[in-house]
């Protein structure tokens, strides 16, 4: 029987693939117990194999414990290698190890050896015990230990190297589970420097004169041949401060902005050729030709960040710097707390580190977490080394290629900068190697574009092996230097495979209703409140159905038009239907009412499935159906059977569910982003078949998915899709209700809409003045539908814009003059929060969006909004757009009589079809009626506003040009006793104050 090891928290057997790992980690050093070494090489094997662990799921056990546990599964070798070298040394306390975890906890080597006694090696494992029995216990206990790894002695040094390993070079990236929010946990620190990285190519890298003449300096010796490139100086002081910048990313590279620090990017010949030309002058180059040890080999790669990094340390150590930084070419800022000096460049930043630095080998810089670090943790990205102090123990410069993995580790493996801390970590011994410092005092940001572009694709993480050309070629100290790197490396990667291989498993058998649960602060409970009614041969759709007739309905929780649509569905005989229910009309409560009579009509191997184009949506349709069943007391649905599917941190990730088995024992109701249902289709996997219902939530956005799910050959399930605009084409051939903005407001659940013209049609060139002129329409425009006679800086509004840039450009003007406003795309980092925040709050503010927004955004204090986006009326798609964003404006509020929209003359065309039938029965305000405003430019292009617009001074021009005009002004007189022209149908017989003020832009 082959031997097993479980796992303490699960009790689980490890996998097949670690036992694999397993025997590799062994086998990575093993395969260096040369029978024929002796003295300090044979002493220093044997120190290895007696290391004992002290931490993970191996804590406690040595790598003897580890060959006798798995000698049947490797028939013995490895065992039989070990002891024929060493069993003049080993003694019976080292077979006295045993694991402090898992299923053999206690349990010692020689009690494995008992174990794993079969009658092939009986004999064998007879003669080992016999042996260890009769030695001295003592006679190995004088042996003097002077290896850093020896078990005999306790270590000098506080902390063990550890580090986390990117599941992207493990054998690919893994979801993770539900977890609660941590966007505020963030440390609330107030960094008072913040240094942006720049473009390679930027005049941003300096403000320096600029050089005139380039220089060249050739470096060539027998492991080293480069060039370095320079329009500043080609010497190099042994006090310069230079930042080393490894620039794979070529001209994607980013680079710190440089005053009297310097910054030499690190590039292979082609590369340089390639973008020598766009370089900033103020860039150095180093331009690596080649690399040549005879103990490392020959470094034909000369792309990869290894080799890129032993340059630098050979040109450091050449000039006899004291110290450089060296630094990722994805790096977007570093932001620190500092008193050196109140200006953001690189001179800055190298003060700081070296302040910093002190005694250590090398420090580096975290990406900014609100996760502490523990002590020995490894850095990454951006270091700086303490050459002064590498010196003293390498005072040779070829001995730099000790730093780093030779030349085919290099080319195939990952972690060349875990390995240059570890040497560190060996060579300074007891002093300390390495430093990662507190993010308190300085973190940094990756950029996000082109992040994974010099990802080694090919490479994934794999143990390192000893060289023999190591020990041939260097002295023992070097060696042991070495093969103590290595070890600690491969344990690194050993710990971190075996948390992936375990991760991997748990992910199957995890519970995610209950995880998600957990995430969201809800109830765990299973129970619902109702149990089905079991009929035989009835399928779903016939208790569905059964179901919806027998349940009743409260009108003081629905309206008519929702209790309409659900009893519809008992007349229909397709198995695919839509309800059509105008914007803020009620479509997620009549859903949530459809999961609950379909979860109660369910057997415990149906699901139902409900699909919302955005993320943003899923949130707040799993909340609205949590408060839904904390209001009904029928059909409730336990809220731990409700899971949300989305990238989101706290829903479950599509990659989560569509490796979890442990699903499809659960009866659940799950709530998809678009892009996971989409994944899960293309998937074809078995929910699909499991669920009985799927509710398609404003389906018109994903009408490629609702294609593919009406060919998908699913079980006995319905399909209800709801909408307010349908799409064209639409697949759904039969309707259970239809209810329009119209009707809305006129039963009075809907706001009704006033629209104004700009007084001209839509253009880039309009959009761009409308953006100028957006603080005086604002703080001077009233709007119409509050009796407090309020502008519309006044209260919450939209202004939809063609682009993000546009956006942004319009955010810096109402800032400057005092409008708080946010942008909401998906560029800004901040926008959920700004989004949360402008919804909590009644405080006045604006809101600048593209494509967000149109969908799914609820805040009944909504009560204005500007569109200028190129709409054209014969495009389905923007008129959908269009009705979508008015439908932001539709919810009711106490203080809102209606909505208020301004947009382009072509665009107010559209709209005003669309409220063709509006009767306004309110009292417009006043201040609205009376105050109309003319925007205009003055002589210097600045805008006025004109108390009366019979006239319109000399040198001055309307801000828009209208194409009917008289004598430069086009001009509408405002009409006594009725309601200004843009109100269609008007009803009213308000009578409006005396005024000779024109409208402006109203046909």
């Amino acid at each position: 029987m082959k031997s097993g090891f479980y796992f303490n928290d699960s009790n689980k057997k490890f996998s097949q693939e670690f036992n694999y790992e397993l025997h590799n980690f062994k086998k990575s050093f093993l395969s260096n117990l040369d029978p024929k070494l002796s003295g300090h090489y044979h002493k220093h094997f044997l120190d290895i194999l007696r290391y004992q662990y002290k931490e993970g799921v191996l804590e406690g056990l040595t790598l003897i414990w580890m060959i006798v546990f798995d000698a049947p599964n490797d028939n013995y070798s490895l065992l039989n290698h070990v002891w024929e070298k060493y069993q003049d040394d080993l003694n019976i306390e080292d077979f006295k190890i045993m694991p402090k975890y898992g299923s053999h906890r206690g349990r010692t080597a020689l009690d494995l050896i008992v174990i794993n006694s079969t009658s092939e090696y009986r004999d064998f494992f007879e003669k080992v015990r016999k042996k260890l029995k009769n030695k001295n216990i003592q006679s190995n206990k004088n042996i003097q230990d002077t290896s850093v790894m020896s078990t005999s002695q306790e270590p000098l040094k506080s902390y063990q190297p550890i580090a986390g390993i990117d599941a992207k070079y493990l054998g690919g990236a893994l979801p993770n589970l539900p977890h609660a929010s941590m966007v505020n946990n963030l440390p609330s620190i107030s960094y008072n420097m913040n240094i942006m990285f720049v473009g390679i190519n930027s005049p941003s890298v300096a403000s320096l004169p600029l050089p005139s003449t380039k220089k060249v300096l050739h470096l060539n010796s027998s492991y080293f041949k480069a060039e370095f490139h320079s329009y500043r100086s080609n010497k190099i002081n042994k006090d310069d401060k230079i930042i080393f910048v490894c620039a794979g990313r070529t001209k994607e590279a980013l680079v710190p902005p440089v005053s009297q620090t310097r910054c030499i990017v690190v590039l292979t010949e082609a590369e340089y050729t390639s973008i020598q030309s766009s370089l900033s002058p103020f860039v150095e180059v180093l331009v690596i030709k080649e690399l040549n040890s005879l103990s490392h080999g020959n470094y034909s790669a000369l792309h990869t960040i290894t080799s890129r990094r032993i340059a630098i340390f050979i040109f450091a150590h050449n000039f006899k710097l004291k110290h450089f930084m060296m630094a990722d070419d994805n790096i977007s800022q570093v932001k620190l707390l500092s008193n050196i000096s109140s200006k953001c460049n690189a001179d800055n930043l190298y003060e700081f580190m070296a302040a910093q630095l002190g005694d250590a080998g090398c420090i580096s810089i975290k990406t900014q977490s609100p996760k502490k670090s523990p002590p020995g943790k490894l850095g990454s990205k951006l270091f700086m080394v303490n050459m002064q102090r590498i010196t003293q123990f390498l005072p040779n410069t070829p001995n730099m290629f000790l730093f780093f993995p030779d030349a085919w580790h290099a080319t195939t493996h990952w972690g060349e900068d875990y390995y240059m801390q570890i040497m560190l970590y060996e060579i300074l011994h007891p002093r300390i190697g390495y430093r990662e410092l507190d993010s308190n005092l300085i973190c940094l940001e990756r950029s996000h574009k082109n992040r994974n572009s010099c990802t080694k694709k090919s490479v994934q993480t794999e143990y390192y092996q000893l060289l023999h050309s190591f020990r041939d070629s260097l002295p023992f100290e070097q060696f042991r230097w070495i093969s103590n790197t290595v070890f600690t490396l491969n344990k690194i990667i050993f710990q971190n495979k075996t948390r992936y291989y375990e991760y991997t498993k748990h992910l199957e058998s995890v519970d995610l209703l209950k995880r998600h649960a957990i995430a969201n602060n809800v109830s765990t409970s299973t129970m619902s409140s109702m149990q089905p009614i079991v009929i035989n041969n009835e399928t779903f759709i016939d208790k569905f159905k059964r179901n919806i007739r027998d349940v009743s309905l409260n009108p003081q929780i629905f309206r008519y038009y929702q209790i309409e649509t659900i009893k519809q569905i008992v007349n229909i005989s397709s198995k695919t239907a839509r309800a059509v229910l105008a914007t803020g009309s009620g479509k997620t409560l009549t859903q949530c009412q459809l999961a609950a009579i379909a979860h109660a009509s369910q057997t415990s191997d149906q699901d139902t499935i409900i699909v919302t184009p955005y993320i943003e949506l899923v949130k707040q349709f799993y909340q609205d159906m949590l408060k839904f069943n904390e209001n009904t007391l029928t059909h409730r649905i336990p809220p731990q059977s409700i899971i949300t599917i989305s990238c989101s941190t706290q829903s479950c990730n599509i990659n989560a569910l569509l490796r979890n088995k442990e699903i499809l024992k659960q009866k659940s109701v799950m709530i998809f982003c678009r892009n996971s249902f989409d994944a899960l289709l293309a998937a074809n996997h078995p929910l699909l078949k499991r669920a009985s219902l799927f509710l398609l939530d404003e389906y018109q956005e994903y009408p490629k998915t609702i294609q593919k799910l009406m060919t998908f050959p699913l079980n006995d399930a319905m399909l209800l899709g709801f909408t307010a605009t349908p799409p064209p084409n639409d697949m759904f051939r039969q309707t259970l209700y239809t209810y329009t903005m119209m009707q809305g407001i006129r039963d009075g659940f809907l706001s009704p809409v006033i629209t104004d013209k700009l007084g001209c049609n839509y253009s880039e060139e309009n959009v761009k003045r409308l953006i100028s002129a957006l603080p005086q329409i604002l703080t001077h425009q009233y709007h119409p539908g509050f009796s407090d006679n309020r502008t519309l800086s006044k209260t919450k509004g939209i202004i939809y814009l063609p682009s993000i840039k546009l956006c942004e450009s319009a955010l810096q003007i109402l800032r400057a003059n005092n409008i708080r406003a946010f942008c909401i795309h998906s560029k800004n980092p901040q926008y959920k929060n700004e989004l949360k925040n402008f919804i909590e709050n009644e405080t006045p503010c604006v809101l600048l969006a593209v494509q967000m927004l149109k969908i799914g955004f609820d805040d009944n204090s909504l009560a204005w909004t500007i569109i200028a986006q190129n709409i054209q009326e014969n495009n389905s798609g923007h008129l959908i757009d269009i009705k979508q964003e008015i439908g932001r404006l539709l919810r009711w509020n106490l203080y809102k009589k209606c909505g208020y929209v301004l947009s382009f003359d072509n665009i107010c065309k559209i709209i005003s079809s669309l409220f063709a039938q509006q009767k306004i029965n309110f009292q417009v305000a006043n201040m609205y009626l009376a105050a109309r405003h003319e925007y205009r430019f003055d002589t210097e292009n600045a805008f006025q506003i004109s108390p009366s617009m019979d006239y319109l001074p000399n040198g001055q021009s309307l801000l828009f040009a209208y194409p009917r005009q008289q004598n430069g002004v086009y001009a509408y007189p405002r009409q006594e006793n009725t309601v200004s022209p843009m109100l269609y149908a008007p009803t009213t017989t308000q009578k409006m104050p005396p005024s000779n003020r024109l409208l402006y832009g109203l046909a």
